[in-house]
């Protein structure tokens, strides 16, 4: 028999037992050019798909087909079947045809086998381990080669070791006569104790379970393993297997010593056979047994005192139960499941968030408490729970709208997107140019148990963090700077704009004094109360601040432009706290905001009222305990708000750019060399026609004033409805071409 392992495969009692273990776990993980698989069961297509290559399937032995390749012929069967097997198949193989049995008994087994066929390399394997294990890996399988054909098991034994398994290779005699030690023994130990427990008269949950020890509970976790239905062939041929007595006789006599270990040197004396490091693996094994066997109550204990969501689902994978930890006892607890619907269409009602997008997905069902019976069930650590809730749950979707830098496409934002926490799907919905700004929708995807306002407000937050964007740029300023002027009151976006001022300024901790208005603002700096100031002019979502505008226009001309500072705007819907949210209710902000916000105030039918901040707002909508307001991100952390709806703007994350304003004098002369200069005017009516070619920008206010931006200092004279501004950095945007 050549030593090579052979190419075609025969599995004879494949659909169940140890044969379905091995093909599944070992055999299936090697290349064969055919398989075939035999049983009287219809569950045998449940194996096939494990194979790669041509697999057929017959019910019949008569049926198995042979060519010229060798064979290897694998039989899981009973032992008291192999005779009847062996004589329809055994005389249709090849001489170089290899056979190997699963038989606990390796001596019996193969005395029937070299009775039909003994021209044929047989050899025994012996699974020494349950048919629940998972994995090859750890497990020991007991190996009795061919003394004629001692290589025909090399090609077994090694796929059983690239698995991670462990190999014994030993006679078949010395196989028999351990295994009626190690299984018939052990079997006989726990067997009797069963039958001691169970007649003696107390109540076997009530009393014996409900106050086990551990070595109670771990015995009789064994011995039921022992007694499982279908194992009732197994232990009954285990205890078969003790033909002559010999482990019976030893009970017998052990039975009879059992009233000397009444001293503790009879107890040690029970000892002495195993040898102290033997006996240290023994103690660190049963060790972990019992640590295994209370291991899910110890859990179930801890949860229930701590609170904690804890997720249990059945043996068979069929159902998953998560939730709180109401009650527990020695055998069961009871969860207050929180998990209702079916795979891909659940929702965990955990709070009214998740109970909302339950309701948005149409996901019926309330929770309930459900009684768990301790060893139907196995409870899962937090990262299996999550991968169980990612198939389990339903999911939401929304869109999210955002700016980022022209030079940035909508397919690498949406890679952005798609990293941010929670997110489980994006798609690019739209993208759109403007002002050098790159608008980008898109739709994301998170499971129902998630908080989408959170995650919408975190997709924000990283593509800021990704694509930064510059706070602005300034003319050298020629004189001191002491104070900075801004629109107030604290907490506006004026404020905001004049923090990033004093940074580019050098100095951030330059006081910044707020002023009631535009025109005092405007006041204060042509009195000289304030060497410099910010001014917001144009806004990326709703054009030009046309009551800036005019108060500029209006403004000494010695007032001009020396740079601009960029500021992102986000707006938030808030209520007070302890009120909710109505349409038809009224909403309170900056005249500004209102139109930046307008398809969310038409969406719900609000009522708006113009303050002179969006500051202000939030502060007269906690004062009349009622209304909406419109207002920037991260105010219900500083007043006494609640968040209603993130990012209500027609375009989230627009920008708002301020022109640093002060007097002629301030500032020094623009770089003739700096290609990002321009020249701008504010202008009551239409836009002048000019011959030359030049790069303009034109944006027009809701009364028909304009702000003009151009490459060409001489693109407008000022005179009656014609104000100059000033030549500063204006960057970036993409300027529009205009060629008259």
């Amino acid at each position: 028999m050549p030593s090579d392992r052979p190419t075609r495969l025969v599995v004879v009692g494949a659909a169940a037992g140890i044969g379905r273990w091995l093909s599944d776990h070992v055999l299936a993980t090697m290349a064969w050019d055919h398989v075939t698989l035999v049983d009287a069961s219809e569950q045998v297509h449940t194996v096939e798909h494990r194979f790669a290559g041509p697999v057929t399937r017959t019910q019949r032995i008569v049926d198995v087909a042979f060519d010229g390749s060798a064979a290897a012929v694998c039989l899981a069967v009973p032992i008291t079947t192999l005779p009847a097997v062996t004589a329809e198949l055994l005389p249709n193989l090849r001489s170089d045809a290899v056979v190997f049995h699963l038989a606990n008994e390796q001596v019996r087994a193969g005395s029937f086998l070299r009775a039909q066929r003994a021209d044929i390399a047989l050899f025994g394997v012996h699974a020494l381990f349950g048919l629940t294990a998972e994995q090859v890996a750890g497990q020991t399988f007991a190996v009795c080669p061919d003394a004629d054909h001692p290589d025909c098991h090399r090609w077994l034994a090694e796929a059983i070791d690239g698995e991670g398994g462990l190999v014994n290779e030993l006679t078949p005699e010395h196989h028999d006569k351990i295994m009626g030690v190690v299984q018939t023994a052990a079997h006989q130990s726990l067997l009797a104790f069963a039958d001691v427990v169970g007649r003696s008269g107390f109540d076997l949950e009530r009393d014996l379970w409900a106050n086990r020890t551990p070595v109670f509970e771990l015995l009789l976790g064994l011995a039921s393993r022992v007694l499982a239905p279908g194992q009732e062939f197994t232990t009954a041929s285990i205890q078969a297997a003790d033909q002559d007595g010999r482990i019976a006789t030893s009970f017998s006599e052990a039975v009879a010593r059992l009233g000397e270990t009444r001293q503790p040197q009879a107890v040690a004396a029970l000892r002495e056979p195993f040898p102290g490091t033997l006996f240290s693996r023994i103690q660190q094994a049963g060790g972990l047994a019992i640590a295994a066997t209370q291991a899910t109550r110890a859990r179930v204990a801890q949860h229930r005192h701590a609170g904690e969501l804890v997720a249990a689902q059945a043996n068979d994978g069929a159902r998953l139960h998560v939730g709180i930890v109401e009650r527990a006892t020695p055998t069961s607890f009871t969860l207050r499941n929180v998990l209702v619907g079916q795979p891909g269409r659940a929702a965990l009602l955990t709070d009214a968030e998740a109970v909302a997008n339950a309701k948005k997905l149409g996901i019926a069902g309330t929770p309930r408490s459900v009684e768990l019976t301790l060893g139907k069930v196995r409870l899962l650590t937090a990262s299996e729970l999550e991968t169980a809730l990612d198939s389990w749950l339903a999911t939401v979707t929304r869109g999210c709208k955002f700016l980022v830098p022209e030079g940035i496409s909508g397919a690498s934002a949406r890679r952005v997107v798609e990293g941010v926490v929670h997110v489980t799907g994006v798609e690019l919905v739209s993208e759109e140019v403007r002002l050098g700004q790159r608008e980008v929708v898109v739709r994301f995807r998170a499971r129902s148990d998630r908080d989408i306002d959170v995650i919408e407000r975190a997709i924000q937050a990283r593509i800021d963090e990704v694509f930064e964007w510059p706070d602005g740029v300034v003319l050298p300023v020629v004189v001191p700077v002491d104070r900075i002027g801004y629109l107030g009151p604290q907490g506006t976006f004026s404020e905001v704009a004049a923090r990033q001022l004093a940074r580019l300024l050098g100095a951030a901790d330059t006081p910044r004094i707020e002023h009631a208005d535009f025109p005092s603002l405007l006041a204060a700096l042509e009195a000289g109360d304030v060497p410099i100031i910010v001014l917001p002019m144009t806004n990326s979502s709703s054009g030009l601040v046309d009551l800036a505008a005019r108060t500029l226009a209006s403004a000494n001309p010695d007032v001009v432009a020396g740079g601009v500072v960029d500021v992102p705007v986000r707006i938030d819907a808030y209520t007070a706290a302890g009120t909710t949210f109505h349409p038809g209710a009224d909403v309170y902000t900056h005249p500004q905001v209102l139109r930046q916000c307008s398809a969310f105030i038409a969406a719900n039918h609000l009522v708006g009222h113009e303050c002179t901040s969006t500051a202000d707002a939030c502060r007269l909508v906690i004062a009349q305990n009622a209304g909406v307001a419109l207002a920037g991100a991260g105010m219900e952390l500083e007043l006494p708000l609640e968040l209603h709806r993130a990012s209500v703007a027609n375009l989230a994350g627009a920008l708002t750019r301020f022109l640093v304003l002060a007097r002629t004098a301030a500032f020094g002369t623009p770089p003739r060399a700096d290609v990002t200069t321009r020249s701008i005017w504010i202008i009551d009516g239409d836009l002048p026609p000019h011959r030359a070619a030049r790069y303009d920008e034109v944006l027009r206010g809701p009364s028909g004033r304009s702000l003009v931006v151009s490459t060409r200092a001489d693109r407008l004279t000022a005179g009656v409805g014609v104000r100059f501004v000033g030549t500063l950095p204006w960057s970036p945007r993409t300027p529009i071409v205009v060629v008259e």
